[in-house]
C-alpha cells in the first residue's frame, strides 16, 4: 500500500471514529443502549484498523521511521530525514 494511501485511510478511519463516538454517546443518552453498544463496537473495530495502519504502514520510506499521528493528513516530508513522503523512496 503507497504510504498516500495510508495517510488517506488514517484520515478516514479517525474521521469515522469521531463520528461513530458522537453517535454512540448520543444513543446512550436516548436510552438506545443495543444500538449504542453495537456502535461501540464498532468504533473499538476503527481504532483497532487506525493503530494497525499507524503501526505497520505509516513509515517514511527513505529513512523508515514512524510518521507522526498528529496531523498526519496535512504531512508533506518526513520530519526526520525531510524526504516528501508523496514521492517514490529512495533508492539505497
Amino acid at each position: 500500500m503507497s504510504l498516500k494511501t495510508t495517510q488517506l485511510l488514517i484520515g478516514l478511519t479517525r474521521k469515522i471514529a469521531i463520528v461513530l463516538a458522537i453517535l454512540a454517546c448520543i444513543s446512550w443518552i436516548m436510552k438506545l443502549k443495543t444500538i449504542a453498544m453495537i456502535l461501540l463496537i464498532a468504533l473499538v473495530l476503527m481504532l483497532v484498523v487506525y493503530f494497525a495502519l499507524a503501526l505497520v504502514s505509516w513509515r517514511c520510506p527513505s529513512c523508515h521511521q514512524y510518521l507522526p499521528l498528529k496531523n498526519a493528513t496535512k504531512l508533506k516530508e518526513c520530519p526526520h530525514c525531510h524526504h516528501p513522503i508523496d514521492k517514490t523512496p529512495i533508492k539505497k
